[in-house]
């Protein structure tokens, strides 16, 4: 038998028990008395006395054993530890649990990308369509400049009679893709083409612009944990974590920009094939922008343990009382962020004094649309309060006396994402963290 005097003992580390002994406080000029011993356990949540071994018998009488406050993040903080078969009999003891770490909070994803800026016509090609890290968000391309298939001018009724005819190449332009909207973009038309005679002021009308992709959708409230205890791993608490709020939605490709219309023109002096003037090429859409990841969980505040007893047994009575203290802060829930912008409109080829140097002019590309902001995370839930903590195949006999303690505080939700420019929406805030668990034990 170890006799401990009446006097406080702060530990400066755990101490380990790994061979049968009797520990008995409250001994004044090494006789007996009616005080406890009081024992404070090292810094940041370390158990006082961790039992261990198979078959190891311990026998704890007399004493006070106050458990440490948990400073770091996730930590829970734990009075005594009886873990590997061991046996602990205790008489006597009181034992005061104290605070829980506070929970690590979520963290904010970065803005979702931009979609690319949609090509510009050159020469006779049309803009390519805009592109975007997020995928299944390109623009439409812009349509190639129209041509000439066939022309002519032909002398009809003795030459008194002139047509013009013509058969000519035009290209609509791209169709933008919907990106999560599931609204596909058209492209514009292409403006066809004139046949005309001398002296007619006829000329081809420029073709119209692309439509602009469809803005996405904003992503939704991270759901706090279902989980109020913490799990036990490898030996060691684990808070829960609450849930990541939802992505937004990625933003539509805009549509391309259709040809220019063409012009055959046919002299006073018929025949020949006569003059004709390309429609020029349109340009390219703008890709859809990305929606922003959600905003992930915060953490649980760090449980508050008197004893922790995993794979052993344990023998109390009522001369054993058990004050849990109060459980960590669960941490904020992440916040979200705003969507990426929609890639710019690619510009059709100019044209220039039309019907006499280029036909009509090519459509613009339409931007692409933006993406959607995210949700926000939920925060961390209030770390536990347990009075003694069962882990795996372990027995508990005799009944102490239990002052409840108190969960953590919840953490506070992630803030939504807000709106980028272009979009139509901001994203939801993430739900509150709920209190932990308050109990006199719990079986894991």
């Amino acid at each position: 038998m170890i006799i401990v005097d009446y006097g406080q003992y702060p530990f400066t580390a755990t101490v380990g028990i790994n061979k049968n002994v009797t520990l008995v406080g409250g001994y004044a000029s090494g006789q007996p008395s009616l005080y406890q011993s009081q024992v404070t356990a090292p810094p940041n949540g370390s158990p006082a006395f961790n039992v261990s071994g198979s078959g190891v018998a311990v026998s704890l009488a007399n004493f006070i054993i106050n458990g440490s406050i948990a400073t770091s993040q996730n930590l829970a903080s734990t009075a005594v530890q009886i873990t590997g078969g061991a046996n602990v009999a205790m008489k006597t003891v009181n034992i005061n649990s104290a605070k829980g770490g506070p929970g690590a909070s979520g963290v904010q994803p970065s803005a979702g990308g931009a979609g690319g800026a949609g090509g510009k016509a050159s020469g006779g090609t049309g803009g390519a369509g805009g592109t975007s890290p997020c995928g299944n968000t390109n623009g439409g391309a812009g349509g190639n400049q129209s041509t000439r298939a066939t022309s002519d001018c032909v002398c009809s009724t003795l030459c008194f009679k002139c047509t013009s005819e013509s058969s000519i190449y035009t290209y609509n332009g791209g169709t933008g893709y919907p990106g999560t909207t599931g609204q596909w973009t058209s492209g514009s038309s292409n403006a066809g083409g004139i046949n005309y005679l001398c002296p007619s002021t006829d000329r081809p009308a420029p073709a119209g612009n692309g439509n602009n992709g469809v803005a996405a959708g904003c992503g939704g409230a991270g759901s706090a944990s279902t989980n109020l205890t913490g799990s036990f791993s490898s030996g060691t608490w684990m808070p829960a974590v609450s849930g990541t709020g939802s992505a937004g939605g990625n933003g539509a490709g805009g549509g391309g920009g259709g040809s220019g219309g063409t012009c055959h023109y046919c002299n006073c002096i018929c025949g020949g094939n006569g003059d004709f003037y390309n429609g020029t090429a349109g340009g390219g859409g703008g890709g859809g922008g990305c929606g922003a990841s959600g905003g992930s969980g915060g953490v649980q505040g760090g449980a508050s343990i008197g004893i922790e007893i995993q794979a052993s047994k344990c023998v109390v009575d009522n001369s054993v009382k058990i004050t849990s203290g109060a459980g960590g802060i669960g941490g904020t829930g992440g916040a979200g962020n705003s969507g990426g912008t929609g890639g710019s409109a690619g510009a059709a080829v100019p044209s220039h004094d039309v019907c006499n140097d280029t036909g009509s002019q090519g459509g613009n590309g339409g931007s692409g649309g933006a993406g959607g902001a995210s949700g926000g995370g939920a925060g961390g839930n209030g770390g536990p309060a347990i009075g003694i903590a069962l882990v795996g195949a372990c027995t508990l006999t005799g009944a102490p006396v239990y002052y409840l303690g108190q969960s953590g505080s919840v953490g506070t939700g992630g803030t939504g994402g807000t709106q980028g420019t272009g979009g139509i929406c901001g994203g939801v805030k993430g739900a509150n963290g709920s209190a932990g668990a308050v109990v006199n034990t719990q079986q894991f």
